[in-house]
């Protein structure tokens, strides 16, 4: 074994302590950045809170409804839910307001809500969960439907039957596959309403929503960092013996082998 593949291995030895090893010629690591993506729609060109690291939100739009934006009419009440870990009651002002069309579902032709989440370059990620509040009215959708871009809305993620009673509630759940975001792509969601009567103004409205997202960055970069930061040593060999070294970390955050003193 040369000395280069006599380090590889000392190296890759003492990285799989601090990372996850999948069965693939590349080692890769997780430093995973979880957490929710909420909206209490009173923006929807931005959440209203986000605690997941390197992850880009679209604004929330709808589809498929003439009636479109947010507003305070018929302003949710009646629920509370949990947001971040957070007992939270339903936030009351403005709420997504829909003339959803009647009918079965039709991904072409029904109305819905969606949104678009992107993960920094070379990152992946991962949606987990949905929670929201809905109200319908006689008129209103009878099913909602979570679908999304991953197979062009073919298959539901999620689903939910809703009361038309005019009476707001919450919904959630944590999907048996979370949906993946693949490096260098992205993921939009659609939650579709269906089977109403009539595609009357408010027939539909959403308030609260909220996405469990995990993004995890790019595995090189991760290593990098931890290397910097920890201050691994690395067993290299010269002149025929084993020498210890140690990985430092200059004033330019460079990590370097320590056999004399950083550069300016």
């Amino acid at each position: 074994m040369n000395d280069l593949l006599r380090t590889r291995f000392r190296t890759q030895i003492f990285v799989v302590a601090l990372c996850t090893v999948s069965w693939t010629p590349v080692w890769t690591c997780s430093s995973a950045a979880g957490g929710t993506v909420y909206w209490n729609m009173d923006d929807l060109a931005a959440p209203t809170s986000n605690t997941v690291a390197n992850l880009t939100v679209g604004p929330i739009s709808q589809g498929n409804s003439t009636t479109t934006g947010g507003t305070a009419t018929s302003a949710s009440s009646g629920y509370s839910f949990l947001l971040n870990g957070t007992n939270t009651a339903a936030s009351g002002s403005n709420n997504l307001n829909f003339s959803a069309k009647s009918g079965v579902l039709l991904t072409a032709s029904s109305s819905y809500m969606t949104v678009t989440l992107t993960p920094s370059a070379g990152s992946t990620g991962t949606v987990s969960a949905i929670g929201f509040g809905s109200r319908s009215t006689a008129s209103g959708p009878t099913t909602l439907s979570l679908r999304s871009s991953l197979d062009s809305y073919a298959v539901e993620v999620t689903g939910f039957s809703t009361l038309t009673s005019s009476t707001w509630a919450y919904f959630s759940n944590t999907f048996s596959s979370p949906l993946v975001i693949a490096s260098g792509s992205s993921l939009t969601l659609r939650l579709y309403g269906a089977g109403g009567s009539t595609a009357t103004a408010g027939n539909w409205r959403i308030d609260d929503l909220q996405l469990d997202v995990v993004v995890v960055p790019e595995p090189a970069a991760v290593v990098l960092g931890m290397l910097a930061v920890a201050g691994v040593t690395i067993s290299v060999r010269r002149s025929g013996r084993w020498r210890r070294k140690r990985v430092t970390q200059c004033g330019n955050h460079q990590p370097v082998l320590r056999s004399s003193n950083c550069s300016s």
